[in-house]
């Protein structure tokens, strides 16, 4: 219930992509190597920094690690754009991460 789509071309470390998830979908807990911009264009998501809603921004950095989380009202699609890509916290999920080669 989750898709990611690069935006544009990803050179070097920097990324710009758009996630869609469905309602309840939770994402690996992961922190960042740089800074993360968000911009939710549909839908709400929460963290432990609070609830982002349609329109809203976020921005993260290296010291914060989370598992942000699909509302259960609906879909999300988030437009993002990192300085590196994400650090996966789980074994599994850097195991997957390695095997499809998709850095986000």
């Amino acid at each position: 219930s989750i898709w990611f789509a690069p935006v544009g071309r990803n050179d070097g470390e920097a990324r710009t992509y758009l996630v869609h998830a469905g309602p309840g979908t939770i994402l690996s807990e992961h922190q960042h190597r740089g800074r993360e911009f968000t911009h939710v264009m549909a839908g709400a998501f929460s963290d432990v920094s609070g609830t982002f809603r349609a329109g809203d921004f976020a921005l993260t950095d290296e010291a914060l690690v989370h598992a942000p989380t699909v509302t259960e009202d609906g879909a999300c699609l988030c437009l993002i754009s990192t300085d590196a890509p994400m650090h996966l916290i789980s074994l599994p999920a850097r195991i997957l991460q390695a095997v499809t080669g998709r850095h986000y």
